[in-house]
């Protein structure tokens, strides 16, 4: 009985939203975990308008759509290789939401390729073998120099 009880004022709480989250132990847990999610959902978006602000940047510098596609994409990934070992060494957490799902997402444009891939005159499936090479060289080339550069934080 008692926790039926509780289990009604929860709802209500969660319903209402008339309290401020602290009548029960498990609202405050619920309010704590809604301000986290909303903080989490803050930096992935911000970070995703910078990054696509960025590659509307590199659009202007590199006017030719697969030009500028493939650079972004592969700077992109070079990018996110530094900053997956930066925030490994450093124990940086906040960031990482700001910058790889936020920042890397919205620069990089594989979606861009998917559609210049369906383009077969132009040579679409060369495009994407060339994203995808120049992707990963760029990986095994940057993470272990990262890893090089970048000292361990003690």
């Amino acid at each position: 009985m008692e926790r039926q009880v509780r289990d009604q004022q929860l709802l209500v709480c969660n319903l209402c939203r008339g309290c401020d989250f602290t009548c029960h132990s498990s609202c405050l847990w619920l309010w704590q975990e809604s301000v986290t999610q909303l903080n989490s959902l803050v930096l992935v978006s911000l970070g995703g308008v910078a990054g696509t602000l960025a590659r509307y940047g590199v659009g202007e510098l590199f006017p030719d759509d697969r030009q500028g596609t493939l650079i972004a994409n592969v700077a992109g990934v070079a990018l996110a290789s530094t900053l997956l070992v930066l925030m490994e060494r450093r124990g940086i957490s906040q960031l990482r939401l700001l910058l790889l799902p936020g920042f890397c997402a919205g620069f990089t444009t594989f979606s861009a390729v998917t559609a210049h891939s369906l383009e077969p005159i132009e040579g679409g499936m060369l495009f994407l073998a060339q994203n995808i090479f120049l992707s990963l060289t760029a990986v095994i080339v940057v993470l272990p120099l990262a890893r090089k550069l970048i000292p361990v934080r003690s």
